[in-house]
């Protein structure tokens, strides 16, 4: 009994690890979303594909089916993969902004390029350097276009038969996001004026949207 004790609480605390850990890189979503789950550790995987849904303001789930023996889809084929498209105005504002500095010339084109690729990579680690794709079960696609508010985006790749934790991929998704806002704001605050008009009409149709 008390080797079966141990084990649960050493998968529990290692669980309450990985969420310290978001936290102290600066994202608190993935506490906000797992605060109601159970002391029992099994409670953190079970949860943490429907929570995938609070990851992102915006966030949509398709899933891709083998085709049967005719090559046709229907109620009896398995599921392959879901892709999970996740997105949030202050992701496409990011990019957005990128675009304005470099054309006000306020970046030069290597500083662009640098801001770009700081995002990318946070995108590796928090969704490839995890257990949820140790074994192929997670790949991604990140999109920077800026036509509408959620033009900027990333689709995440699941495969269920080899995705090593959902609740990794999860907390990884979400403070990906927060990632995004804390680094807009590191922009706002670097290159434009407190009381700029275009950033106080960006608050206040964020706010009230």
């Amino acid at each position: 009994m008390k080797l079966l004790y141990n084990a649960w609480l050493e998968e529990f605390l290692s669980y309450l690890t990985i969420l310290k850990l978001h936290y102290d890189d600066g994202g608190d979503t993935a506490i906000k979303i797992f605060s109601d789950c159970d002391h029992d550790y099994e409670s953190f995987e079970e949860d943490g594909y429907g929570k995938m849904y609070d990851a992102a303001e915006h966030v949509k789930c398709k899933t891709i089916y083998y085709p049967d023996e005719n090559g046709q889809i229907n109620d009896y084929c398995e599921p392959a993969y879901d892709i999970w498209f996740m997105s949030s105005r202050d992701m496409t504002e990011y990019y957005r902004t990128l675009g304005r500095l470099y054309q006000e010339k306020r970046i030069s084109f290597k500083e662009y390029n640098g801001y770009k690729r700081e995002m990318h990579n946070m995108a590796r680690e928090y969704i490839l350097y995890t257990d949820a794709a140790y074994y192929g079960g997670a790949s991604f696609y990140l999109r920077t276009k800026t036509n509408h508010k959620y033009a900027s985006s990333i689709s995440i790749y699941i495969d269920i038969n080899s995705c090593g934790s959902l609740f990794e991929l999860t907390c990884g998704a979400a403070t990906l996001f927060d990632m995004y806002s804390m680094k807009l704001n590191e922009l706002r605050e670097k290159y434009y004026d407190k009381d700029d008009e275009y950033w106080r009409r960006y608050d206040w149709i964020k706010n009230t949207a």
